[in-house]
């Protein structure tokens, strides 16, 4: 999933300079925690420049934030509260590892976490049509009982779209191309799992009458086993002859084949909203449910849910979706689960990133959030990509920042009052 994401922390001698609270940090729900890292920030000190993008709350409590360094996979994990773990990497909280090329460009996608602590990572290899799968230890070192010395290599015309690992420890991970979705399953070893699908793969068509492919896919496993996929395709509308994102779900069976019982024989395309939307996000509520973020026509974040059957939950927002917009570009980038019953979304806009939480059961804004449901704003530059909720209902937000000792811009991350 997305991962669905995680970075951040600060030493003590860091000076750091960016990412000013447009708004006061006070200490009501969705205001800047100044008790996280270093007055509110925590941030990375790689001596290159560190791209984030993905953030996980791990299984002992910590988060990690994921990326790539000078093209290579960078790691750094922070504590509950923002200070660099230094049982982590190099003994400083931070990890650099090469792929399976060391001269190999990487660009990172998204990572999860398996049972015993251990780190999955999935990039796209650039320009050699490749999917690079790798498995660290819990501590940042490489597992070299996966894969060859911790990686996999696929051979494909895909795009990496995300990851999950199984109960079990086998990773499952999601591509995209012109003409459909591939689910290729890996053993906990890092072999091929041949059982699953057709030797380990499994294709679904992208579903007529949609044309060309959007990127963003996202997939959840559920209580079953069963892989739950929400993507997104152009559908070219007869009225108007402009082209619009349409998003769909499907579903995939633990053995590996396309589930034709769901939704309407095997998929359901969202018809609205009717401008469009493109998905960023993805959550499997606890009775099956699907709720999906995305960027609507214009600007703003809208979500659309799914029953478990597949067909749109028409009583969710206006007939199956919810819009809410502000008085700035809000362009949505992620969505966690929140604290009681209510979901959380990353956005960034013309004004800075916020947080923005509504209630899962209609997609209404939680007006005891923030102001009126939007948390506190950070400066533009800091470039929101994920969130992680921790227990306690505290959000965690990844970004960027300009370290002045770095020199570089590093991960980031803030953390919002519950």
């Amino acid at each position: 999933m997305r991962l669905s994401s995680i970075r951040t922390a600060v030493l003590a001698s860091v000076m750091v300079f960016v990412l000013p609270v447009v708004a006061s940090a006070g200490t009501g729900s969705g205001q800047r925690d100044r008790s996280f890292g270093d007055r509110g920030l925590a941030t990375t000190t790689f001596d290159v420049k560190a791209l984030s993008d993905d953030l996980l709350r791990t299984s002992d409590g910590g988060i990690l934030a994921v990326g790539f360094v000078d093209n290579r996979f960078g790691l750094a994990k922070f504590t509950r509260n923002g200070a660099l773990d230094r049982t982590f990497g190099g003994g400083d909280g931070m990890a650099v590892r090469a792929g399976p090329d060391a001269v190999a460009d990487y660009a990172v996608i998204a990572a999860a976490e398996d049972a015993k602590g251990r780190i999955v990572l999935v990039a796209d290899r650039s320009g050699a049509g490749r999917i690079v799968v790798g498995r660290l230890l819990a501590d940042g070192r490489r597992d070299d009982t996966f894969g060859w010395r911790g990686f996999i290599d696929i051979v494909t015309d895909s795009f990496v779209q995300d990851v999950i690992v199984d109960p079990d420890g086998a990773v499952e991970i999601l591509g995209q191309n012109s003409i459909g979705y591939t689910v290729w399953k890996v053993a906990p070893d890092g072999h091929t799992d041949t059982d699953f699908g057709d030797l380990g793969t499994v294709f679904v068509p992208r579903p007529a009458p949609l044309e060309r492919w959007v990127s963003g896919s996202r997939m959840e496993i559920d209580r079953f086993g069963r892989l739950v996929v929400l993507a997104a395709g152009i559908y070219q509308n007869p009225d108007s002859h402009h082209p619009v994102p349409r998003p769909f779900v499907f579903r995939i069976t633990g053995e590996g084949a396309f589930d034709p019982t769901f939704g309407d024989g095997g998929y359901t395309i969202a018809k609205r909203p009717y401008g469009g939307f493109s998905p960023v996000g993805m959550v499997l509520l606890g009775d099956g449910s699907v709720v999906a973020s995305g960027v609507p026509s214009g600007y703003g974040i809208a979500l659309i849910r799914f029953a478990p059957s597949g067909a749109v939950d028409t009583t969710f927002g206006d007939h199956g979706a919810a819009i809410h917009r502000k008085n700035s570009y809000l362009v949505p980038t992620d969505l966690e689960s929140g604290p009681g019953g209510t979901l959380v979304a990353s956005v960034t806009s013309d004004e800075g990133s916020r947080v923005v939480r509504v209630f899962a059961a209609d997609g209404a804004l939680d007006t005891g959030f923030g102001q009126g449901g939007y948390g506190v704003r950070q400066d533009r530059s800091f470039g929101q990509v994920a969130v992680i909720v921790q227990s306690g209902g505290a959000v965690v937000s990844l970004g960027q920042a300009h370290v002045e000792t770095a020199r570089q811009r590093q991960f980031a991350l803030v953390r919002s009052t519950p």
